[in-house]
C-alpha cells in the first residue's frame, strides 16, 4: 500500500509540475506577445511609467539648475506686457549683464529672437550682453508649414537674427514628441541635420569643451536620439526665480550683489515663459501635460522641461526602460513564476500568492526607478499575464479536480474499505458538502436596561454610542478567533465554530466573553456615555452546515439551537442578578477559570434542563474573597439540591453578610426560605422552571 500512495503522490507531483511549467509558459509568451505589440509603448508610458513616478513622488533636482520665470508679478514690477515677445532685448540685456557679473556658466533663453526689435538699439545692446558672457544659447523655432493649400508637412527651422546668433554660445531647437501627454525629448533634432537640441548645447557651454562636445558632434552626424525625462515633481519644483527679481537686485549694492552670486555663480540658467497659477497660465499658452500636471490645470512649461532635460544630462540620469531582449527575459521568468503560484491547491491561495508576487515585484519595480531610473514594465507582468495566470489556474484546477479524486480512489479503493475510501475522497473535495455536521461556541451580550438609558440620549447620540460599545465590545471576540455574526439593536452574537467539539474553541468563547464583561464594567472605557452594564450568555453544541431552500432559490446555513439557548441563558442573568453565565457543556474540562454552579434550569421556551455556571474570571486573578464566595456558595447550593433548607438559608445567610450584592446568593435564599415553609412533595427536583426570559 506505501508503495502505490509514493507512487500516486510522485504521479501528482510530477502533474502539478508539468502543469504549473505548462501554464507558466503559456502566462509567459502572451506577457511577452501583449509587450510586443503596437499598442505596448504608449499603454507602458501613459499606465506604466505614470504610476513609478506617482509612486517615487517628487525628487529633489539639482541645484546647479535655475530657472527665470517670466510670469505675471515680473510683467507687473517692470511694467510690461505679459507676452515676452513684446519686451524689449534691453531687458534680456541687462538680464545677461547680471548674471554675467553674478558668475553663471550658462544661460539658455527659450524665447524666440527670429524677428527685429521695435528699437533696434536693443538688439544692439542685446548682442553685445552676449557676445561679452559668452555663455548664452538661444532658441531656434521650428514652424510647420503647408504647400499649395495640402496638410501641413513641411518643417521650416527659424533661427535667431544672425547678429544675435552670431553674438550667441550656441543656438538650437527644442522639440517635443507631438503627444496628450509629453514622456521625452530629442537630444538632437529629428531631421536631415540633427542638429544638438537646446538642452545638449546648453550642457556643452556649461562643460566648457570637456568631452560631452562629441555628444553634439555624433548628434550633427545625422542621429536623433530620444531620451526620457526624469521628472522631478509638479511645477516650479525646479527652484524658480522671477525675472524682475533678478533685475531687482542688481539695484540693491553688496546684499543684492551677494544673493545673485549666492544663487547663480556656476549654474545654469534657463529664461522662460513660467506661471505660477493657472490663471496666468490661460492667458499664455506654453505648457505641457506632464505626469506631475497638478488637478487643478497648471502643468510645465516649455522652459521648465529644458531645465529638466539639462538637469538630468548633468546627473546622467533619465528613465531607462529594459531592451526587448531583457524584458522578454524578464517576462518570461515571471510568467513560470506566476504558473508555479497559480497552481495553489486552493484558488484563495493561488490569490493570495498571487497578490503578494505581484505587491513584491511592484516594490522592486517602484526601488529600482527611485534608485538608478530604471524602468522595469507594468502593464504586461501586473495587467496581462498576472490575471492570465490567475484564471489560468482556477480553470485549470476545476478540470482536473474531478479527474484527481478518481486518480486517488483508484489507487486505495483495493487497499482500503469502501466507507473508509469513500470519506477520504469526501474529504479531499473543494466544495463543501451538502450537510456537514459542526461544533459551534456562541457569546450573546446585551446591555442592561438599554431601553431605559436611549431615552435620555437624541437618536444621534445614542448611534455615536452603540458605535462606540461595539468598538468596545468586537476587539475581545476577534482577537480570540471569533466572529460576529449578528447585531440586533443593541445585542450582539458572536461564534466559534470547529470540525467537531473543540476545547480551543471554547476557552476562546469564553475569554472573550470574560474580556467584555471586564470592559463594558469599567466605566472609564466609555468615556461620555452613561455605565452600558452588559450580561452575558456562553454555550455550545452541534451544528449542521445544510444546503437548504426550495426551487431555485438555496443556500448554505447553519441549522442548529445553540445560539437561541446562548440567548436564553443571557437573559436568565436578569432574574440571578449575574453578568456571565455560561453552560456546563461548554466549560466542561477547561483549567485555569474560576468558575461556580448556579443549579440546573429548564430556560423559557426549553424542555430538557440545563445546568449553568457562573465565570468569575481567570483563576491566576481570583482574589481569597472571591474564592470564599464560591466556595460558600457551593455548600448552600449542595445543601439546597439536598432538601436541607434550613442549612441552606444559614449559609446564604452568612454569605450575604459578607456579600451583599451576591445575586445568586439572594435568588436561592428566597426559593429555600419558600421551601423550608411550605416543603415540596417528595418528588420534587432542583432544577429551576424559568416561564419566561
Amino acid at each position: 500500500m506505501d508503495l502505490r500512495l509514493n507512487a500516486a503522490l510522485c504521479e501528482r507531483a510530477a502533474e502539478c509540475l508539468r502543469r504549473a511549467l505548462g501554464l507558466g509558459m503559456l502566462v509567459a509568451l502572451a506577457g511577452i506577445l501583449a509587450a510586443m505589440s503596437p499598442w505596448a509603448p504608449g499603454l507602458e508610458e501613459n499606465a506604466g511609467l505614470s504610476t513609478l513616478f506617482h509612486l517615487r513622488g517628487p525628487r529633489l533636482p539639482p541645484a546647479d539648475v535655475v530657472v527665470v520665470a517670466i510670469d505675471q508679478p515680473s510683467a507687473q514690477a517692470l511694467g510690461q506686457p505679459l507676452r515676452p515677445a513684446e519686451w524689449p532685448r534691453s531687458l534680456h540685456a541687462r538680464l545677461v549683464e547680471v548674471l554675467a557679473q553674478a558668475g553663471t556658466r550658462v544661460v539658455a533663453f527659450d524665447l524666440l529672437f527670429a524677428t527685429r526689435a521695435r528699437n533696434p538699439d536693443d538688439d544692439v545692446r542685446f548682442a553685445a550682453a552676449m557676445a561679452h558672457a559668452g555663455n548664452v544659447v538661444l532658441l531656434d523655432f521650428l514652424e510647420q508649414q503647408g504647400t499649395g493649400g495640402g496638410p501641413l508637412n513641411v518643417e521650416q527651422r527659424l533661427k535667431p537674427l544672425p547678429w544675435l546668433a552670431d553674438a550667441a554660445a550656441a543656438h538650437g531647437p527644442f522639440p517635443l514628441p507631438k503627444a496628450e501627454r509629453v514622456h521625452g525629448y530629442w537630444l538632437y533634432r529629428p531631421g536631415a541635420d540633427g542638429a544638438a537640441t537646446l538642452p545638449v548645447l546648453a550642457l556643452q557651454v556649461h562643460a566648457a569643451g570637456n568631452p560631452l562636445q562629441q555628444v553634439v558632434q555624433r548628434g550633427q552626424a545625422g542621429g536623433a536620439e530620444a531620451r526620457y525625462l526624469d521628472f522631478y515633481g509638479p511645477p516650479r519644483t525646479v527652484r524658480t526665480v522671477s525675472y524682475h527679481e533678478v533685475l531687482a537686485a542688481a539695484e540693491q549694492g553688496a546684499t543684492g550683489a551677494a544673493w545673485l552670486r549666492d544663487t547663480f555663480r556656476n549654474r545654469a540658467v534657463f529664461v522662460g515663459v513660467s506661471a505660477a497659477h493657472p490663471s496666468e497660465q490661460d492667458r499664455i499658452r506654453d505648457d505641457y501635460q506632464t505626469v506631475f500636471s497638478r488637478a487643478d490645470g497648471l502643468s510645465l512649461s516649455g522652459v521648465e522641461i529644458a531645465a529638466t532635460a539639462f538637469a538630468n544630462l548633468l546627473e546622467d540620469r533619465a528613465p531607462r526602460p529594459l531592451t526587448l531582449a531583457s524584458q522578454s527575459v524578464l517576462l518570461l521568468a515571471w510568467g513560470g513564476l506566476l504558473g508555479l503560484l497559480c497552481t495553489a491547491p486552493r484558488a484563495r491561495h493561488a490569490l493570495a500568492l498571487m497578490a503578494l508576487a505581484s505587491a513584491g515585484y511592484l516594490a522592486l519595480a517602484q526601488h529600482r526607478f527611485s534608485a538608478t531610473a530604471q524602468w522595469l514594465p507594468l502593464v504586461a507582468p501586473l495587467l496581462v499575464q498576472a490575471p492570465l495566470a490567475l484564471f489560468g489556474g482556477v480553470l485549470w484546477q476545476g478540470l482536473t479536480e474531478r479527474r484527481e479524486r478518481q486518480r486517488l480512489g483508484a489507487v486505495v479503493q483495493d487497499l482500503l474499505p469502501q466507507a473508509v475510501v469513500d470519506k477520504l475522497l469526501h474529504r479531499i473535495r473543494r466544495v463543501a458538502p451538502v450537510e456537514q455536521e459542526i461544533f459551534g461556541a456562541f457569546v450573546m451580550t446585551d446591555i442592561q436596561g438599554f431601553t431605559t438609558i436611549t431615552e435620555q440620549l437624541t437618536p444621534t447620540d445614542a448611534t455615536r454610542m452603540l458605535n462606540d460599545y461595539f468598538a468596545l465590545v468586537f476587539p475581545p471576540i476577534e482577537k480570540h478567533g471569533g466572529s460576529v455574526g449578528e447585531i440586533v439593536g443593541d445585542a450582539v452574537l458572536a461564534f466559534w465554530l470547529a470540525p467537531s467539539c473543540d476545547a480551543g474553541a471554547c476557552r476562546a468563547a469564553c475569554l472573550a466573553a470574560w474580556e467584555i464583561a471586564s470592559l463594558t464594567r469599567d466605566p472609564a472605557m466609555l468615556p461620555g456615555w452613561p455605565p452600558l452594564p452588559t450580561r452575558i450568555g456562553v454555550h455550545g453544541g452541534p451544528l449542521t452546515l445544510a444546503r437548504v431552500g426550495a426551487s431555485r432559490h438555496h443556500e448554505y446555513q447553519v441549522v442548529g439551537d445553540a445560539a437561541n439557548t446562548a440567548s436564553r441563558i443571557e437573559a436568565l442573568s436578569k432574574h440571578l442578578g449575574t453578568k456571565l453565565l455560561v453552560s456546563e457543556a461548554l466549560v466542561s474540562g477547561l483549567d485555569g477559570l474560576l468558575v461556580r454552579p448556579v443549579g440546573s434550569f429548564v430556560l423559557a421556551g426549553k424542555a430538557t434542563p440545563l445546568r449553568l455556571w457562573e465565570l468569575l474570571g481567570p483563576e491566576h486573578e481570583a482574589s481569597p474573597a472571591r474564592r470564599r464566595l464560591c466556595t460558600a456558595f457551593a455548600a448552600g447550593l449542595a445543601a439546597y439540591e439536598a432538601r436541607r433548607w434550613d442549612e441552606a438559608v444559614a449559609r446564604w445567610s452568612t454569605l450575604l453578610e459578607e456579600f451583599p450584592d451576591d445575586g445568586p446568593s439572594r435568588f436561592y435564599l428566597a426559593r429555600a426560605q419558600r421551601l423550608a415553609a411550605e416543603p415540596p412533595p417528595a418528588d420534587w427536583d432542583a432544577v429551576v422552571r424559568m416561564s419566561t426570559k
